[in-house]
Protein backbone atom coordinates (compact mmCIF):
# COMPACT_ATOMS: atom_id res chain seq x y z
CA UNK A 1 0.00 0.00 0.00
CA UNK A 2 1.27 3.57 -0.91
CA UNK A 3 2.21 5.80 1.44
CA UNK A 4 -0.66 8.31 0.25
CA UNK A 5 -3.20 5.99 -0.29
CA UNK A 6 -2.09 5.10 3.57
CA UNK A 7 -2.44 8.64 5.00
CA UNK A 8 -6.12 8.65 2.82
CA UNK A 9 -7.14 5.61 4.54
CA UNK A 10 -6.04 7.04 7.99
CA UNK A 11 -8.00 10.17 7.52
CA UNK A 12 -11.48 8.48 6.32
CA UNK A 13 -11.40 6.28 9.43
CA UNK A 14 -10.18 9.64 11.86
CA UNK A 15 -13.79 10.71 9.79
CA UNK A 16 -15.64 7.54 10.62
CA UNK A 17 -14.42 7.83 14.18
CA UNK A 18 -15.45 11.22 14.85
CA UNK A 19 -18.37 10.25 13.05
CA UNK A 20 -19.06 7.76 15.75
CA UNK A 21 -18.53 9.95 18.58
CA UNK A 22 -21.15 12.14 17.95
CA UNK A 23 -23.78 9.46 17.04
CA UNK A 24 -30.15 15.10 29.08
CA UNK A 25 -31.63 13.12 31.80
CA UNK A 26 -31.22 9.37 33.72
CA UNK A 27 -31.69 9.01 37.63
CA UNK A 28 -28.27 6.72 37.76
CA UNK A 29 -25.30 9.11 39.43
CA UNK A 30 -27.47 12.02 40.09
CA UNK A 31 -25.39 12.38 43.33
CA UNK A 32 -22.15 11.11 44.83
CA UNK A 33 -22.66 10.52 48.48
CA UNK A 34 -26.47 9.16 48.00
CA UNK A 35 -27.61 5.77 46.33
CA UNK A 36 -30.97 4.44 45.44
CA UNK A 37 -32.39 2.72 48.68
CA UNK A 38 -30.59 4.15 51.14
CA UNK A 39 -31.51 5.93 54.00
CA UNK A 40 -32.08 9.97 53.15
CA UNK A 41 -29.80 12.29 54.99
CA UNK A 42 -31.40 14.82 57.85
CA UNK A 43 -31.32 18.38 57.61
CA UNK A 44 -32.85 21.22 58.65
CA UNK A 45 -32.76 24.53 56.67
CA UNK A 46 -34.56 28.07 56.59
CA UNK A 47 -37.02 29.47 54.44
CA UNK A 48 -36.83 32.69 53.13
CA UNK A 49 -38.59 34.04 56.17
CA UNK A 50 -36.06 32.57 58.13
CA UNK A 51 -38.60 29.61 59.85
CA UNK A 52 -37.25 26.31 59.95
CA UNK A 53 -37.72 23.36 58.74
CA UNK A 54 -36.29 20.13 58.76
CA UNK A 55 -36.60 16.89 56.60
CA UNK A 56 -37.87 14.98 59.39
CA UNK A 57 -41.06 17.14 60.04
CA UNK A 58 -42.17 15.05 56.96
CA UNK A 59 -41.80 11.42 58.55
CA UNK A 60 -44.46 9.21 56.68
CA UNK A 61 -44.91 11.14 53.35
CA UNK A 62 -43.42 11.16 50.06
CA UNK A 63 -40.78 13.85 50.07
CA UNK A 64 -39.32 15.36 46.72
CA UNK A 65 -36.24 17.01 47.04
CA UNK A 66 -35.30 18.98 44.68
CA UNK A 67 -31.69 21.30 44.31
CA UNK A 68 -32.00 24.00 41.96
CA UNK A 69 -30.62 27.61 41.17
CA UNK A 70 -31.50 30.31 38.70
CA UNK A 71 -31.50 28.76 34.61
CA UNK A 72 -33.96 27.36 32.45
CA UNK A 73 -33.90 24.12 33.03
CA UNK A 74 -34.18 24.19 37.17
CA UNK A 75 -36.79 26.68 36.52
CA UNK A 76 -38.99 24.33 34.73
CA UNK A 77 -38.33 21.27 36.78
CA UNK A 78 -39.88 23.82 39.68
CA UNK A 79 -42.93 24.61 37.34
CA UNK A 80 -43.15 20.66 36.63
CA UNK A 81 -43.30 19.75 40.55
CA UNK A 82 -45.58 22.54 41.10
CA UNK A 83 -47.97 20.77 38.70
CA UNK A 84 -47.35 17.26 40.00
CA UNK A 85 -47.72 18.66 43.64
CA UNK A 86 -51.21 20.22 43.10
CA UNK A 87 -52.11 16.53 41.98
CA UNK A 88 -50.76 14.33 44.33
CA UNK A 89 -51.06 16.31 47.48
CA UNK A 90 -53.55 14.62 48.50
CA UNK A 91 -52.21 11.15 47.84
CA UNK A 92 -49.38 12.42 50.73
CA UNK A 93 -46.78 13.79 48.45
CA UNK A 94 -44.87 17.12 49.85
CA UNK A 95 -42.13 19.32 47.88
CA UNK A 96 -38.71 20.86 49.08
CA UNK A 97 -37.05 22.77 46.85
CA UNK A 98 -33.18 23.92 48.43
CA UNK A 99 -31.89 26.52 46.82
CA UNK A 100 -28.27 26.34 46.18
CA UNK A 101 -26.89 30.08 46.82
CA UNK A 102 -24.05 32.00 44.05
CA UNK A 103 -21.56 31.84 46.79
CA UNK A 104 -21.10 29.68 49.68
CA UNK A 105 -20.26 32.29 52.36
CA UNK A 106 -23.52 34.24 52.08
CA UNK A 107 -27.07 34.19 50.56
CA UNK A 108 -27.41 38.19 48.94
CA UNK A 109 -30.90 40.33 49.75
CA UNK A 110 -31.05 40.43 46.31
CA UNK A 111 -31.10 36.24 45.80
CA UNK A 112 -33.91 36.27 48.54
CA UNK A 113 -35.76 39.25 46.34
CA UNK A 114 -35.42 36.84 43.22
CA UNK A 115 -36.46 33.96 44.92
CA UNK A 116 -39.78 35.44 46.21
CA UNK A 117 -40.37 36.84 42.57
CA UNK A 118 -39.66 33.65 41.25
CA UNK A 119 -42.25 32.02 43.70
CA UNK A 120 -45.02 34.81 42.68
CA UNK A 121 -43.97 34.31 38.92
CA UNK A 122 -44.70 30.49 39.52
CA UNK A 123 -47.28 30.26 41.77
CA UNK A 124 -44.70 28.04 43.91
CA UNK A 125 -47.07 26.47 47.01
CA UNK A 126 -44.24 24.28 48.67
CA UNK A 127 -41.44 25.69 50.88
CA UNK A 128 -38.23 26.82 49.13
CA UNK A 129 -35.40 26.41 51.47
CA UNK A 130 -31.83 27.89 51.41
CA UNK A 131 -28.56 25.92 51.83
CA UNK A 132 -26.40 28.29 53.33
CA UNK A 133 -23.07 27.43 53.19
CA UNK A 134 -24.46 24.19 50.85
CA UNK A 135 -24.15 21.84 53.49
CA UNK A 136 -26.84 19.39 52.58
CA UNK A 137 -25.49 20.53 48.49
CA UNK A 138 -22.36 18.46 49.68
CA UNK A 139 -24.36 16.06 52.17
CA UNK A 140 -25.89 14.79 49.02
CA UNK A 141 -23.02 14.92 46.61
CA UNK A 142 -25.19 16.76 43.72
CA UNK A 143 -23.15 16.79 40.80
CA UNK A 144 -25.52 19.72 38.87
CA UNK A 145 -28.69 21.16 39.18
CA UNK A 146 -31.54 20.89 38.84
CA UNK A 147 -31.26 17.46 40.78
CA UNK A 148 -33.89 15.54 42.31
CA UNK A 149 -34.41 13.05 45.27
CA UNK A 150 -37.52 11.36 45.94
CA UNK A 151 -37.65 9.79 49.44
CA UNK A 152 -40.43 7.49 50.38
CA UNK A 153 -42.36 7.11 53.30
CA UNK A 154 -39.71 5.39 55.42
CA UNK A 155 -37.12 8.04 54.66
CA UNK A 156 -35.13 5.75 51.92
CA UNK A 157 -34.85 7.67 48.90
CA UNK A 158 -36.98 5.63 46.58
CA UNK A 159 -35.59 7.66 42.83
CA UNK A 160 -32.56 9.84 41.68
CA UNK A 161 -32.52 12.46 39.08
CA UNK A 162 -30.70 14.32 37.57
CA UNK A 163 -31.31 17.46 34.92
CA UNK A 164 -34.22 18.29 33.12
CA UNK A 165 -34.52 17.79 29.73
CA UNK A 166 -37.02 20.09 27.54
CA UNK A 167 -39.09 17.27 26.15
CA UNK A 168 -40.83 14.67 28.41
CA UNK A 169 -39.26 15.77 31.84
CA UNK A 170 -42.34 16.64 33.41
CA UNK A 171 -43.41 13.21 32.61
CA UNK A 172 -40.34 11.20 33.90
CA UNK A 173 -40.50 13.25 36.91
CA UNK A 174 -43.84 12.58 37.59
CA UNK A 175 -43.65 8.74 37.28
CA UNK A 176 -41.42 8.57 39.89
CA UNK A 177 -43.26 10.32 42.19
CA UNK A 178 -46.16 8.04 41.36
CA UNK A 179 -43.81 4.88 41.86
CA UNK A 180 -42.86 5.80 45.07
CA UNK A 181 -46.41 6.89 46.27
CA UNK A 182 -47.55 3.21 45.48
CA UNK A 183 -49.65 4.64 42.32
CA UNK A 184 -47.25 3.06 39.93
CA UNK A 185 -44.65 0.48 39.09
CA UNK A 186 -41.70 0.94 39.63
CA UNK A 187 -39.88 1.59 36.38
CA UNK A 188 -37.45 -0.59 35.25
CA UNK A 189 -34.87 -1.25 32.20
CA UNK A 190 -36.47 -3.79 29.67
CA UNK A 191 -33.92 -6.00 27.59
CA UNK A 192 -34.98 -5.68 24.37
CA UNK A 193 -33.11 -6.02 20.95
CA UNK A 194 -33.79 -3.16 19.59
CA UNK A 195 -36.19 -0.40 18.74
CA UNK A 196 -38.44 -1.81 15.64
CA UNK A 197 -39.66 1.62 13.37
CA UNK A 198 -42.81 1.50 12.64
CA UNK A 199 -43.87 1.86 8.80
CA UNK A 200 -41.67 2.90 6.51
CA UNK A 201 -39.62 4.85 8.79
CA UNK A 202 -36.55 2.53 8.75
CA UNK A 203 -36.69 2.91 5.02
CA UNK A 204 -36.62 6.63 4.92
CA UNK A 205 -33.62 6.25 7.37
CA UNK A 206 -31.59 4.17 5.42
CA UNK A 207 -32.18 6.74 2.85
CA UNK A 208 -31.10 9.65 5.04
CA UNK A 209 -28.00 7.76 5.87
CA UNK A 210 -26.37 7.13 3.25
CA UNK A 211 -26.98 10.77 2.17
CA UNK A 212 -25.24 11.56 5.28
CA UNK A 213 -22.23 9.66 4.43
CA UNK A 214 -22.07 11.00 0.90
CA UNK A 215 -21.88 14.12 2.51
CA UNK A 216 -25.39 15.62 1.67
CA UNK A 217 -27.03 17.26 4.50
CA UNK A 218 -29.96 18.64 3.49
CA UNK A 219 -31.39 15.36 1.63
CA UNK A 220 -30.32 13.35 4.24
CA UNK A 221 -32.60 15.55 6.19
CA UNK A 222 -35.40 15.25 4.34
CA UNK A 223 -35.40 11.69 4.52
CA UNK A 224 -35.34 11.98 8.04
CA UNK A 225 -38.23 13.96 8.32
CA UNK A 226 -39.93 11.42 6.17
CA UNK A 227 -38.68 8.98 8.70
CA UNK A 228 -39.80 10.62 11.77
CA UNK A 229 -43.56 11.07 9.78
CA UNK A 230 -43.86 7.93 9.97
CA UNK A 231 -42.48 7.01 13.88
CA UNK A 232 -42.40 10.36 15.58
CA UNK A 233 -40.37 7.58 18.18
CA UNK A 234 -37.92 6.74 15.95
CA UNK A 235 -34.41 7.22 18.29
CA UNK A 236 -31.31 6.94 15.11
CA UNK A 237 -33.94 9.39 13.66
CA UNK A 238 -33.83 11.94 15.82
CA UNK A 239 -30.47 11.01 16.68
CA UNK A 240 -28.86 11.36 13.28
CA UNK A 241 -31.17 14.74 12.35
CA UNK A 242 -29.54 15.89 15.63
CA UNK A 243 -26.17 15.39 13.78
CA UNK A 244 -27.26 17.14 11.12
CA UNK A 245 -28.15 20.31 13.28
CA UNK A 246 -24.89 19.85 14.84
CA UNK A 247 -22.98 19.57 11.86
CA UNK A 248 -24.56 23.01 9.98
CA UNK A 249 -24.36 24.33 13.35
CA UNK A 250 -27.94 24.66 14.04
CA UNK A 251 -27.19 24.55 18.18
CA UNK A 252 -30.72 24.77 19.08
CA UNK A 253 -32.36 22.64 16.47
CA UNK A 254 -29.61 20.11 17.35
CA UNK A 255 -30.40 20.53 21.00
CA UNK A 256 -34.33 19.68 20.11
CA UNK A 257 -33.41 16.75 18.26
CA UNK A 258 -31.06 15.18 20.84
CA UNK A 259 -33.60 15.61 23.61
CA UNK A 260 -35.84 14.28 21.76
CA UNK A 261 -34.13 11.06 20.79
CA UNK A 262 -33.10 10.81 24.97
CA UNK A 263 -36.98 10.80 25.35
CA UNK A 264 -37.69 8.19 23.17
CA UNK A 265 -34.69 6.08 23.92
CA UNK A 266 -33.74 7.08 27.68
CA UNK A 267 -31.15 4.07 27.82
CA UNK A 268 -29.73 4.47 24.70
CA UNK A 269 -25.92 4.59 25.60
CA UNK A 270 -24.69 5.95 21.71
CA UNK A 271 -27.67 8.92 22.33
CA UNK A 272 -26.48 9.95 25.32
CA UNK A 273 -22.64 9.57 24.79
CA UNK A 274 -23.84 11.81 21.17
CA UNK A 275 -25.31 14.27 22.93
CA UNK A 276 -22.42 14.38 26.08
CA UNK A 277 -19.91 15.40 23.18
CA UNK A 278 -22.34 17.91 21.34
CA UNK A 279 -22.61 19.36 24.78
CA UNK A 280 -18.85 19.44 24.95
CA UNK A 281 -18.22 21.72 21.85
CA UNK A 282 -21.12 24.27 22.81
CA UNK A 283 -19.29 24.33 26.02
CA UNK A 284 -22.67 23.15 28.00
CA UNK A 285 -20.25 21.60 30.46
CA UNK A 286 -23.21 21.01 33.56
CA UNK A 287 -25.65 18.62 30.97
CA UNK A 288 -21.91 17.33 29.15
CA UNK A 289 -21.38 15.75 32.76
CA UNK A 290 -24.53 14.47 33.30
CA UNK A 291 -24.43 12.61 29.75
CA UNK A 292 -21.42 11.09 30.91
CA UNK A 293 -22.37 9.86 34.19
CA UNK A 294 -25.45 8.70 32.83
CA UNK A 295 -23.13 6.26 29.69
CA UNK A 296 -20.98 5.21 33.15
CA UNK A 297 -24.51 3.92 34.31
CA UNK A 298 -25.83 2.53 31.39
CA UNK A 299 -22.47 0.82 30.84
CA UNK A 300 -20.13 0.50 33.58
CA UNK A 301 -17.64 -1.97 31.61
CA UNK A 302 -17.61 0.33 28.30
CA UNK A 303 -14.80 3.16 28.29
CA UNK A 304 -17.36 5.27 26.45
CA UNK A 305 -18.43 7.26 29.63
CA UNK A 306 -14.75 7.98 31.06
CA UNK A 307 -13.78 8.76 27.53
CA UNK A 308 -15.98 11.51 27.50
CA UNK A 309 -15.37 12.63 30.89
CA UNK A 310 -11.66 12.99 29.70
CA UNK A 311 -13.09 15.43 26.64
CA UNK A 312 -15.01 17.39 29.17
CA UNK A 313 -12.19 17.77 31.57
CA UNK A 314 -9.89 18.69 29.15
CA UNK A 315 -12.13 21.43 27.43
CA UNK A 316 -12.36 22.58 31.08
CA UNK A 317 -8.88 22.66 31.16
CA UNK A 318 -9.03 20.13 34.35
CA UNK A 319 -5.66 18.21 33.02
CA UNK A 320 -5.63 16.07 35.70
CA UNK A 321 -8.52 14.68 35.88
CA UNK A 322 -8.88 14.34 32.28
CA UNK A 323 -5.46 12.29 32.61
CA UNK A 324 -7.29 9.99 34.94
CA UNK A 325 -10.43 9.56 33.12
CA UNK A 326 -8.73 8.48 29.40
CA UNK A 327 -6.69 6.29 31.64
CA UNK A 328 -9.69 4.68 33.24
CA UNK A 329 -11.57 4.70 29.68
CA UNK A 330 -8.20 3.23 28.39
CA UNK A 331 -7.76 -0.30 30.86
CA UNK A 332 -11.75 -0.54 30.49
CA UNK A 333 -11.20 -0.72 26.58
CA UNK A 334 -8.25 -2.80 26.52
CA UNK A 335 -9.44 -5.09 29.31
CA UNK A 336 -5.93 -4.43 32.03
CA UNK A 337 -6.09 -5.69 35.21
CA UNK A 338 -8.41 -8.53 34.27
CA UNK A 339 -7.14 -12.31 34.03
CA UNK A 340 -3.42 -11.04 34.67
CA UNK A 341 -1.60 -14.23 33.80
CA UNK A 342 -4.40 -15.68 32.16
CA UNK A 343 -3.89 -16.38 28.17
CA UNK A 344 -7.27 -15.52 27.46
CA UNK A 345 -7.34 -12.47 28.78
CA UNK A 346 -3.80 -11.65 27.01
CA UNK A 347 -6.02 -12.73 23.98
CA UNK A 348 -9.06 -10.74 24.38
CA UNK A 349 -6.92 -8.01 25.14
CA UNK A 350 -4.91 -7.68 22.24
CA UNK A 351 -8.06 -7.99 19.91
CA UNK A 352 -9.95 -5.18 21.98
CA UNK A 353 -6.73 -2.86 21.04
CA UNK A 354 -7.02 -3.84 17.48
CA UNK A 355 -10.87 -3.83 16.63
CA UNK A 356 -12.38 -1.23 19.32
CA UNK A 357 -12.38 2.09 17.61
CA UNK A 358 -12.38 4.33 20.70
CA UNK A 359 -9.14 3.43 21.61
CA UNK A 360 -7.13 5.48 19.78
CA UNK A 361 -8.92 8.93 20.39
CA UNK A 362 -8.42 7.99 24.20
CA UNK A 363 -4.72 7.45 22.97
CA UNK A 364 -4.88 10.45 21.40
CA UNK A 365 -7.04 12.39 23.96
CA UNK A 366 -4.75 11.21 26.94
CA UNK A 367 -1.09 12.28 24.84
CA UNK A 368 -2.84 16.14 24.47
CA UNK A 369 -3.66 16.33 28.16
CA UNK A 370 0.05 14.33 29.38
CA UNK A 371 1.33 17.75 26.82
CA UNK A 372 -0.47 20.31 29.11
CA UNK A 373 0.73 18.17 31.71
CA UNK A 374 4.41 18.73 30.70
CA UNK A 375 4.99 15.02 30.63
CA UNK A 376 6.76 15.09 26.90
CA UNK A 377 8.05 11.45 27.37
CA UNK A 378 4.68 9.82 28.47
CA UNK A 379 3.51 12.32 25.69
CA UNK A 380 5.12 10.42 22.75
CA UNK A 381 4.80 6.81 23.92
CA UNK A 382 0.48 7.31 23.82
CA UNK A 383 0.58 9.09 20.87
CA UNK A 384 2.45 5.80 19.25
CA UNK A 385 -0.09 3.92 20.85
CA UNK A 386 -2.49 5.91 18.91
CA UNK A 387 -1.16 5.76 16.03
CA UNK A 388 -0.58 2.24 16.36
CA UNK A 389 -4.55 1.92 17.46
CA UNK A 390 -5.47 3.65 14.08
CA UNK A 391 -2.98 1.26 12.02
CA UNK A 392 -4.63 -2.04 13.55
CA UNK A 393 -8.03 -0.93 13.49
CA UNK A 394 -7.67 -0.10 9.34
CA UNK A 395 -5.68 -3.61 9.11
CA UNK A 396 -8.78 -4.97 10.83
CA UNK A 397 -11.68 -2.73 8.33
CA UNK A 398 -9.17 -4.23 5.07
CA UNK A 399 -9.38 -7.63 6.26
CA UNK A 400 -13.02 -7.72 7.29
CA UNK A 401 -13.64 -6.01 3.59
CA UNK A 402 -11.74 -8.39 1.85
CA UNK A 403 -13.37 -11.63 3.83
CA UNK A 404 -16.99 -9.73 2.81
CA UNK A 405 -15.87 -9.36 -0.68
CA UNK A 406 -14.63 -13.09 -0.78
CA UNK A 407 -18.07 -14.57 0.37
CA UNK A 408 -19.50 -12.30 -2.31
CA UNK A 409 -17.61 -14.15 -4.79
Amino acid sequence: MSGKKSVNLIKLVVLLLLFSSLVTAIPVQAFKRVDEGSEAPAFTLETTTASKISLKDYSGKVVALCFWKFGQKSEAELTALQQSYLTLESKGLEVLAIYIPISDDNVTEQEIKDINKLVADKALSFPILIDKGMSVFSTYGVITMPSLAVIDKKGKIASLYSGFPKFGGDKQVNSRLEAALGMAKKVVKKEEKGYQPKGRAGFFYKFGMRFFNLGFMDKAAEKLELSLKEDPDYPKAHLLLAQIYAKKGKKDQASTAFNLAIVADPEDLEIHRAYGDFCVKQKMFDEALIEFETVKALDPKSGAGDQGLGDLYFAQKNYEEAEKAYLDAIDLYTGKGKKKGNLLGMLKQRKAQKTNPDIAPAYYGLARTQVELNKKDAALKTYDNSVKSYQQFIEQLLKEAAEGESEKK
